[in-house]
């Protein structure tokens, strides 16, 4: 069941890309916002299918079955010390912008995704009892 969440995901934001460029041109976006809006949706649609998936579809499957609290930690653990952390630095000190936003969020899905791939394949979230 969780191969068709990463169906749904790759359909959505390769549906998304297509039609990015003819909203963003009816919605009258300046030229330069227009490309960044583009290469930022560029990155996601790469992105977002293979980080994405895992470190959220995963973990829903885990918490219907009982484990909230390991799911819970590990979201806001790397949300503050990756997303919020990373995208801080990358804004401030590397002077990225609003690239440094998605970058943090990548490297926040990438890290969760290892963690939920490996705790989901261990099987110690089938021990979970729900009552």
């Amino acid at each position: 069941m969780i191969g068709w969440g990463y169906i749904a995901i790759l359909v959505s934001c390769l549906f998304t890309y297509a039609i990015a460029g003819p909203v963003t041109i009816l919605a009258g976006m300046a030229p330069e916002s227009r490309k960044l809006c583009l290469y930022m949706l560029g990155w996601i649609t790469i992105v977002k299918p293979l980080l994405w998936s895992p470190s959220f579809i995963t973990p829903y499957a885990m918490r219907a079955a009982g484990d909230v609290k390991f799911s819970m930690i590990i979201a806001t653990l790397t949300m503050w010390f990756l997303r919020v952390t990373l995208a801080t630095f990358l804004i401030r000190v590397v002077g990225l912008g609003a690239m440094g936003v998605w970058i943090g969020m990548f490297a926040d899905w990438g890290v969760r995704g290892i963690i939920f791939t490996i705790r989901f394949r261990s099987n110690k979230w089938i021990h979970k009892v729900v009552s």
